[in-house]
């Protein structure tokens, strides 16, 4: 049995891949190794994801099997992201060169085919300007699919290689030996223009497929690109500029105004207004100023800032959220591994329909059928191109996942994303997920005979207090501009309740029993509103001077702005909320009544809650689970969707499935309507990748040439085939431009 020591989980940039089925053939090469636990290509991202045990492989052996194969792995991540960016970048050059070279070549070829078809010489300078298309423009074809043969592999390279193969050497036959056909009586015909256009169309289709790929990784660069490359550490005094990737935890780091923020730490010097949208997705920018936390690739708008880092490097927020989309996007969907299987068995079955169509003409006796043959056996293996259905899932999810991630939405796993539009139940925790989890006084009732002297008295005495809700209350005071003054005396008991002298006056500050056990008069009203309060769930707590009430307080928990926005757009999407607490009945019956969510469970503990969801799992539910803490993490674990609060407990984001950055709950109606969207149009590329290859495939055997004289040419094959793999990456990218 392997360790868990042992395993190794890498993520690795492909090069020279050309179209889905590369990415199957690079599974299937790497499975066979000893060592290898999981592979998995994505083809619209061009990144491999492998898990391997370091003892019996490497990731030297891995990329000896990928070169191999006929492609290139980027394994040292020094190399990233300069070397391998300058090899994209060189390979996308030599393919814009060839697109160039191969149009400025098929022109010519087309004209003289159309207006010089019947001429001896238009033949001898179609067949001279086709050498350079066959071996420069179409050179990675024939190279890559002869590699293939020898290991017994066949992919969408072999089929372009045959077609233009077979249609080169039969043309150029044609024009070297005319007079073998003109003895049997038979017009002679050459298909140069078929060839130039074929690997002038699937080329360019390339081209638009590589800028499409750049486009759809357009969030993930944007999101490195917050993180400056260098940053201002202060060492003896002195600002001294440091490469990013050798800054350590406790550098007192400076951030000038219209800086980027290189770490995540806390602010010991200077305050600002700090722009988070990038990170949170919040449009207006945070003030900060000493002890506030800030994160890295955020953007310093006003003043000078100093802070020490608490998190370097591959630690801080914006390195896991790109690693956490780098993952997804790597993920496969169950749909996706799907139309990997189909796209493993396609291109063999394409060669025997394309051989049986080639025999079946010949079969039929005539010479002029051997014509029709080779066109048709060759259109057939022009147009039954799989990239179209290889690109249909992982370019809708990779796109999708982009766009969730520059919304403040991380997708963990694709499988994620394609689970959650079935989601029919939401699973809220209250505290933490509806509400901050953070206690503030609500309403503040004072007597009109209580002086500011008195309320700086509470203020003293609360800053004394151990209690939780004394904190709650000091920030009251203090926002409300009341000061402290000096106490002579003073008593805790248990709870909150505080006895405090000054002056021979004693201050009681308490519950309702300790207030009134102190002899203080409650009138009826007082009483009325107090039980009210309880009612919904609220602490009170009460302040009072000898005999008088001076004052009183509603302290509950505070709900987040938005989350009632939030779960009325949940409701309105036709989907069951349920709000899980470990509160009392009363407050949770208050803060559900306050959101609009009608079921809601009370006094639960982890594992009451784990239980609620295996019972709506039982019920045949479809249950995406939101929670924010530690005692949420078993929930959160058997939900069919678990998504984390970005300000909750680390424990919870790693269970979780997805994360919402910002803690917003208006991010989560908008990422089920992507989900939805995105599955839409995965199910249209699918759909039309399918019917494409199938009328297709039907139409290029030339079963209705006899009927109604319908035959394809190769051109036209070609053309389709390079269109429907574009059409699915621009139908994708639709989800770039989608309105939340």
């Amino acid at each position: 049995m392997t360790e868990r020591s042992n395993i190794i989980k890498k993520t690795l940039p492909i090069l020279n891949m050309s179209c889905a089925d590369c990415a199957v053939s690079i599974e299937n090469g790497l499975k066979a190794l000893p060592g290898i636990i999981s592979a998995e290509v994505n083809s619209a991202s061009n990144k491999l994801y492998v898990e391997y045990d370091d003892k019996l492989t490497d990731l030297a052996t891995i990329r000896e099997n990928i070169l191999n194969l006929g492609y290139d792995a980027v394994i040292n991540n020094r190399q990233i992201p300069h070397d391998q960016e300058n090899k994209l970048k060189s390979q996308t050059r030599q393919l814009r060169a060839k697109v160039i070279v191969a149009w400025a070549l098929v022109v010519p070829i087309l004209f003289l085919s159309i207006f010089f078809m019947n001429e001896e010489w238009s033949n001898i300078t179609m067949l001279f300007l086709s050498v350079p298309l066959i071996f420069y423009c179409g050179d990675t074809f024939f190279s890559n699919a002869l590699r293939l043969f020898h290991k017994g592999v066949a992919n969408m390279d072999t089929l372009i290689a045959l077609s233009t193969g077979v249609a080169f050497i039969f043309s150029l036959f044609n024009t070297i030996f005319p007079e073998f056909w003109i003895r049997k009586s038979i017009e002679v015909h050459v298909y140069f223009e078929a060839v130039g256009m074929i690997i002038a169309f699937v080329i360019t289709g390339r081209l638009l497929e590589d800028k499409a790929r750049s486009s759809a990784e357009n969030a993930i660069q944007s999101l490195m690109d917050l993180q400056p490359s260098k940053a201002k550490v202060i060492i003896n005094d002195t600002e001294i500029d440091f490469p990013i990737d050798q800054l350590k935890k406790d550098y007192h780091i400076v951030v000038r105004p219209g800086e980027s923020v290189p770490v995540d730490g806390i602010i010991i010097s200077g305050s600002s207004f700090i722009n988070e949208s990038m990170v949170t997705g919040e449009s207006l920018p945070v003030e900060k100023s000493k002890g506030d936390k800030v994160l890295a690739g955020t953007i310093n708008q006003r003043g000078k800032l100093i802070i020490v880092a608490t998190k370097v490097g591959s630690q801080t927020l914006l390195a896991q959220i790109i690693k956490m989309v780098e993952m997804a996007q790597t993920g496969k969907a169950p749909v996706q591994k799907l139309a990997d299987k189909i796209s493993s068995v396609f291109v063999p079955t394409v060669m025997s329909v394309s051989l049986l169509t080639f025999l079946i003409w010949i079969l039929m006796g005539s010479s002029e059928f051997l014509f029709i043959g080779i066109v048709s056996a060759v259109s057939v293996l022009v147009i039954a191109c799989p990239c179209s259905l290889g690109l249909a899932t992982p370019s809708a999810l990779t796109i999708g996942i982009g766009r969730a991630a520059m919304n403040g939405v991380l997708i963990k796993d694709a499988i994620a994303l394609e689970t959650l539009y079935k989601v029919d139940t939401i699973v809220l925790d209250k505290t933490g997920t509806i509400t901050k989890g953070e206690p503030f006084v609500k309403k503040a009732v004072w007597a009109d005979y209580t002086t500011e002297e008195d309320k700086s008295v509470l203020y003293a005495s609360e800053i004394k207090s151990e209690h939780p809700l004394a904190s709650t209350i000091i920030d009251f005071l203090k926002a409300s501009g009341i000061e402290k003054t000096d106490i002579d005396k003073i008593e805790s008991s248990a709870g909150c309740c505080m006895k405090a002298t000054i002056k021979e006056k004693t201050y009681y500050i308490g519950n309702y029993d300790f207030i009134k056990d102190a002899g203080t008069e409650i009138d009826s009203e007082t009483i009325k509103s107090i039980t009210q309060w309880q009612g919904k769930g609220m602490n009170t707590v009460l302040f009072a001077c000898g005999r008088r009430l001076l004052g009183m307080f509603a302290i509950s928990d505070q709900i987040k702005e938005g989350s009632a926005e939030a779960i009325a757009m949940l409701n309105s999407m036709g989907l069951d909320v349920i709000m899980l607490t470990g509160d009392n009945k009363n407050s949770a019956a208050h803060i559900a009544n306050e959101v609009g969510i009608k079921d809601f469970k009370y006094e639960l503990k982890p594992f009451d809650k784990d239980n609620i969801i295996k019972d709506l799992k039982r019920d045949s539910r479809i249950v995406a689970m939101v929670g924010d803490g530690i005692n949420d993490s078993l929930a959160l674990a058997h939900a069919n969707v678990g998504i984390a609060m970005g300000l909750g407990s680390d424990v919870s984001k790693d269970v979780a499935m997805l994360t919402i950055v910002d803690s917003d709950l208006r991010l989560l109606p908008s990422t089920i309507q992507l989900s939805r969207k995105c599955v839409r149009i995965i199910r249209q590329n699918l759909f039309w990748a399918f019917i494409y290859n199938i009328i297709g495939i039907v139409v290029a055997t030339g079963i209705f040439f006899p009927l109604f004289g319908i035959l394809l040419n190769p051109v036209w094959a070609g053309a389709a085939m390079a269109l429907s793999s574009a059409s699915v990456i621009l139908n994708s990218l639709r989800l770039k431009w989608t309105k939340d």
